[in-house]
C-alpha cells in the first residue's frame, strides 16, 4: 500500500465518521421538531395522554440523539452503548404504546450500531 492509499483510505474513514456524526445531529433536530409539530397539533385539537406522551417521546428521543452526536463527535465509545439505549427506548415505548414492534427503527439501529462497531475496530471511537 501506497502512502496515497493509505491517505485516502483515513480520508474515507474520516468522511464515513463525519457523516453518521452529521446524521444522528439532523435525526435528533428531526426529532425535536417533530416533538414540537406534536404539540402545535395537540395544543389546536386538544390534549390527550397519548398525544402529550408522544410530544414527551419525541422531545427526549431527539435530545437523546443529538447529545450523542456530540458523543460520537469527539470520538467516545460509549456514543455506541448510548444509542444502543436510545433504540431499546424507542422499541420499549412503541411496545408500551401498543403499537408493536417497529421493524424500522430496529433496522436502522442495527445497521448504525453495526457502523459505530466497525468506527471503533478502526480506530476512530476510543
Amino acid at each position: 500500500m501506497t502512502v496515497n492509499e493509505s491517505t485516502q483510505l483515513t480520508t474515507e474513514k474520516s468522511k464515513s465518521f463525519k457523516s453518521l456524526v452529521t446524521i444522528l445531529m439532523v435525526l435528533g433536530i428531526f426529532g425535536v421538531l417533530a416533538g414540537a409539530i406534536n404539540l402545535l397539533g395537540a395544543l389546536s385539537s386538544g390534549f390527550s395522554s397519548v398525544r402529550l406522551a408522544d410530544v414527551i417521546f419525541n422531545v427526549v428521543y431527539g435530545v437523546l440523539l443529538f447529545i450523542c452526536s456530540r458523543i460520537l463527535s469527539k470520538g467516545k465509545v460509549w456514543a455506541i452503548w448510548l444509542f444502543s439505549t436510545i433504540i431499546l427506548f424507542t422499541i420499549v415505548y412503541s411496545f408500551i404504546m401498543g403499537r408493536g414492534f417497529n421493524f424500522i427503527i430496529a433496522a436502522f439501529g442495527a445497521v448504525v450500531i453495526w457502523h459505530l462497531f466497525t468506527l471503533k475496530k478502526q480506530g476512530e471511537l476510543s
